[in-house]
C-alpha cells in the first residue's frame, strides 16, 4: 500500500491471525521512535473479491471509472503476471456458453486479471500488454468470476483506471485461447486450414512478453507434446504470421514465438499441453498449419546462391511406403525412366511435368540422367538433378523402384521409393524414399533403411543434394555415413 500504511484482506470466512514486522528504509531511519496503530473494519466496496463491485449483466457493456488510491493491494501475489499496485475487484456472472472481456482503457499502468473462486483458487487469464483479459466459460453452467485490475507498481496507485465489462455469446472455436481447437496429442502431424478474418484480434504479441510483435486478428489452438519432444509449428500459407507457443491462457507470456515457423522443447520430464496463437502480422488471411511434435529439433543448412534452403529431422513419416500402392518401373542397372508427375513441380525457377527417375536414386529435370558414380554437389555437369541417395544401385536384385501421383491434405504429390541393394551388394536392399510437393515445391528425402553389410551403407559411398545446373546448388552429404535409418532431409524452394 502506501509508504506507511500497509491493509490485509481477511477473506477466508473464519478469524485468522496477521504477523506484522517493521523494518529501517535506510541507515538514517534506524534510529527513533515508532508509532502503530492497527484498525480492524470490514472490507470496503471493491477491496478484495469478498466486496467486489457487482456488475450488471442485464446492462452491456457495463463501464466503471476508480481510483486506486482509494483501495489496498489483495490480489494473490503468487498468482498469473506480477504487478505491485493496489487493486479494484468486480464480480460478474458468465452463462455457460458465453465469454467475459474486462479492458481497462485509460492508459494506466496496469494488469487485467480474471479470476475463479472467493478466495481466488485459479486465475483465468492475466494481461499487463495490452490491458484485456478474456475468458470462456464452457461449463453446463453459468459461473460467477473476479474482474481485478492491478496498478503495475505502487507508483501507479496515483491514477485512475477506466474499465469496460462486456459478455459475448457468439465465440466461435478458435477465437479465444480459453476456446481453442484441441488438436490433442500431435506425435502424429495435425492440420489447419482457415481464415484469420473470421476471428478477432484480443491478443497482441509484444517483445516484453517474450513474443513476436503482431497486431492482426488470431486463432487458438491446444496441442499435447509427448516429454522430450519438439513441437514445430509451420504456416506454408502467404498470410504473415506470428506463431506464440504459451504455456496457458493465465499469462500471455510466450515460450517460443516467431513468424512463420516456431520451435519449442517439452522439458518438463511429462506430457504438456501448450496453447498456440497464430497471429496475423498486418492483414488477416488464410493460414495453412502444420503442428507435429519432433523427437529432435530440425537442424537447418544453405542457402545456397538460388535461395534453396535444407533441414534434417529424425521423422521419416512424410515418404509412404509405395510397394504395394505404386507403379514399379521397369528399371535395369544403370537405367532411367520418364514419368509424368501428375502436375507442375517448380525447380530452380522452372516448371516440369515430368522427371527421369534413375536406379541409381536421383532424379533429373529436363534430361536423360542415370550416372552411377556419385558426385558432390554441385556437379559440374548442366542438369538440374536432385540426388536422393546417389549410388550404384541394382533395382533388380531387389523389389524394385516404385512411383506414385496422389493427393495429401489438398496437395498434389509425387513419390518415389528405391528398394534396390547397393553395388558391391549387400544381404538386402535398401529403402529409400522421396517425395516432391507441388505449390510449396519442397522436396523431401525420407532414409528407412540403408543398411544391407555393404561399404555404402548409411551414404557413405553416396550423394545427397539438389542442383540447378552446373554451379547452383545444395548439397546435404557426399560420401559420408550420415544417411542412417530414420532421417530425413528436406529442400524448400525460397
Amino acid at each position: 500500500g502506501r509508504e506507511g500504511h500497509v491493509v490485509s484482506y481477511n477473506v477466508t470466512g473464519s478469524p485468522a491471525e496477521a504477523l506484522v514486522s517493521l523494518a529501517a528504509v535506510n541507515a538514517g531511519t534506524a534510529a527513533g521512535p515508532i508509532r502503530l496503530s492497527f484498525v480492524r473494519e470490514p472490507i470496503a466496496a471493491g477491496d478484495a473479491c469478498a466486496t467486489a463491485y457487482d456488475v450488471n449483466e442485464g446492462v452491456l457493456p457495463a463501464s466503471d471509472s476508480r481510483d486506486l488510491w482509494d483501495f489496498g493491494p489483495a490480489w494473490p501475489a503468487s498468482l498469473c503476471a506480477p504487478a505491485a499496485g493496489s487493486d479494484v475487484w468486480w464480480a460478474v456472472e458468465v452463462p455457460a456458453g458465453q465469454a467475459v472481456s474486462v479492458r481497462e482503457t485509460s492508459g494506466a499502468d496496469a494488469v487485467v486479471y480474471l479470476a475463479r473462486g472467493c478466495p481466488v483458487e485459479e486465475c483465468l487469464a492475466s494481461s499487463g500488454e495490452p490491458e484485456l483479459a478474456t475468458w470462456y466459460n464452457g461449463g453446463a453452467a453459468a459461473e460467477t468470476v473476479y474482474a481485478v485490475v492491478k496498478g503495475t507498481t505502487e507508483a501507479d496507485n496515483a491514477s485512475s483506471v477506466d474499465v469496460t465489462v462486456d459478455l459475448d455469446s457468439d465465440v466461435i472455436p478458435g477465437e479465444l485461447c480459453s476456446r481453442a481447437i484441441d488438436l490433442g496429442d500431435v506425435s502424429s502431424a495435425a492440420s489447419w486450414k482457415g481464415d484469420l478474418g473470421d476471428f478477432g484480434n484480443g491478443f497482441a504479441g509484444v517483445s516484453a512478453n517474450g513474443c513476436v510483435a503482431a497486431s492482426g486478428n488470431e486463432a487458438w489452438f491446444e496441442a499435447t507434446v509427448p516429454a522430450g519432444f519438439w513441437l514445430a509449428v509451420t504456416d506454408a500459407s502467404a498470410t504473415a504470421v506470428a506463431i506464440h507457443v504459451l504455456s496457458g491462457c493465465s499469462e500471455n507470456l510466450c515460450l517460443a514465438s516467431a513468424p512463420e515457423q516456431v520451435l519449442w522443447k517439452n522439458g518438463s520430464g511429462a506430457k504438456a499441453t501448450v496453447s498456440v496463437a497464430v497471429e496475423a502480422i498486418a492483414a488477416a488471411g488464410p493460414v495453412d498449419l502444420e503442428l507435429v511434435a519432433k523427437a529432435e529439433p530440425p537442424t537447418m543448412f544453405g542457402p545456397d546462391a538460388f535461395g534453396y534452403v535444407g533441414a534434417t529431422d529424425a521423422d521419416v513419416s512424410m515418404c509412404p511406403d509405395l510397394t504395394t500402392t505404386g507403379s514399379k518401373l521397369p528399371l535395369s542397372d544403370e537405367d532411367a525412366s520418364l514419368v509424368n508427375l501428375g502436375f507442375a513441380f517448380g525447380f530452380y525457377g522452372e516448371p516440369y511435368e515430368e522427371t527421369f527417375v534413375s536406379a541409381n536414386g536421383t532424379l533429373s529435370f529436363g534430361a536423360y540422367f542415370s550416372s552411377y558414380k556419385n558426385e558432390t554437389f554441385p556437379t559440374g555437369d548442366d542438369v538440374p538433378l536432385v540426388g536422393v541417395f546417389w549410388d550404384d544401385l541394382i533395382p533388380e536384385d531387389g523389389e524394385g523402384v516404385f512411383v506414385r501421383s496422389y493427393i495429401e491434405k489438398g496437395q498434389p504429390r509425387f513419390a518415389v521409393q528405391w528398394k534396390a541393394p547397393p553395388y558391391p551388394g549387400g544381404t538386402t536392399g535398401y529403402d529409400v524414399r522421396a517425395v516432391l510437393e507441388q505449390g510449396t515445391n519442397t522436396i523431401h528425402f525420407c532414409y528407412v533403411d540403408t543398411r544391407s553389410g555393404s561399404p555404402g551403407d548409411d551414404g557413405a559411398q553416396a550423394s545427397a543434394g539438389i542442383q540447378g545446373g552446373a554451379s547452383v546448388g545444395l548439397g546435404y552429404s557426399s560420401d559420408e555415413p550420415v544417411l542412417t535409418a530414420g532421417r530425413h532431409v528436406w529442400f524448400e524452394a525460397p
